[in-house]
């Protein structure tokens, strides 16, 4: 991609690119599928569980429930990105 100063050069890499960006898919979804096979994944309902559990952690130590609801929240909203 360094290389492509203009259409022309963007027009001659294309190909090169093109099989950088299979390979480059191809090598994600292997990787997926390995972390899927040993475990390594977390679903959604096991990360919201997860996230409660540090939410519980972090209330027992923070007395201000405007700041545990603020953190739970911010946990959540990450959560879902």
């Amino acid at each position: 991609m360094n290389k492509c100063h203009d259409r022309t050069d963007l027009l001659m890499y294309s190909s090169k690119i093109s099989d950088l960006a299979i390979k480059i898919e191809k090598l994600v979804s292997s990787c997926d599928r390995l972390e899927r096979n040993m475990g390594e994944m977390m679903d959604k309902p096991t990360a919201l569980k997860f996230a409660s559990k540090v939410v519980d952690i972090v209330g027992r130590h923070v007395t201000d429930s405007r700041q545990l609801d603020s953190i739970s929240h911010e946990i959540l909203e990450e959560l879902r990105r």
